[in-house]
């Protein structure tokens, strides 16, 4: 299999043929009052793949290789590679690879690997009636906070907040993730709304036009905006 790494060849890359792709996961979740339900895009699949010699298993990001997806491969890997891995709430970068041929059906893709949180999304794990009860509650938007705050004193904005992109590990803590749409530096102070198009409606700061996706809104205001709305949502369930 013919591929191209963005990160440094080294002892600890992982090898994509050593891993074998046994479950896809959903890729993108679409939020009502009471339930989740799933869909997959055309061009980005997420599956878990687990080592051929051991129980190890991360998630491998597979998009669909052009010339537009590569580019928001890069800009993703950017923003975690400023990370650098270094905070407990957030998903950590594994490794990643420019250009990987799969087979002959999925063709090429760009993969980017995270480490494997077990128990899903907070979209998951709400109540259906009532949300959490207030200390959960508390214990999530705590960690849910300290992660973007963490981003924002790294110049970051994560500009997608929801509890469809907050996952729990094995001992379920929250775990800030979904970073496709994250702005660094001082363009998210003035954030074209077209760039969150595709982003969840239900936590979108007002500011942003999302009938015509004209103008443009602060991104680091608009993370705030979200956060207060994961609150309530924790809180109410909806």
């Amino acid at each position: 299999m013919a591929s191209s790494r963005d990160a440094d060849d080294g002892e600890n890359s992982i090898h994509f043929s050593d891993y074998v792709m046994s479950t896809r996961l959903l890729d993108h979740y679409q939020k009502s009052s009471c339930s989740v339900t799933p869909t997959i895009t055309a061009t980005n699949e997420i599956w878990l793949g687990q080592h051929k010699r051991g129980y190890n298993v991360i998630v491998f990001k597979c998009r669909k290789y052009n010339d537009a997806n590569l580019e928001h491969h890069k800009a993703e890997i950017g923003i975690l590679k400023h990370l650098q891995n270094a905070h407990p709430f957030i998903i950590q970068l594994k490794d990643s690879i420019d250009l990987q041929y799969v087979d002959a059906y999925h063709g090429h893709r760009c993969i980017i690997m995270y480490d494997y949180q077990s128990n899903g999304s907070l979209a998951d794990s709400l109540p259906s009636k009532g949300g959490f009860e207030e200390n959960i509650a508390r214990t999530y938007f705590s960690q849910i906070t300290s992660a973007i705050d963490f981003c924002h004193r790294n110049r970051i904005s994560h500009t997608d907040l929801c509890l469809e992109n907050i996952y729990l590990d094995h001992n379920f803590n929250a775990k800030l993730g979904s970073f496709k749409n994250a702005i660094y530096g001082g363009a998210a102070e003035n954030l074209n709304c077209s760039h969150v198009k595709n982003n969840e409606i239900y936590t979108m700061d007002p500011d942003v036009d999302n009938i015509n996706w004209k103008g443009a809104y602060n991104a680091m205001q608009g993370d705030l905006w979200s956060l207060g709305v994961v609150c309530f949502v924790l809180l109410t369930g909806y």
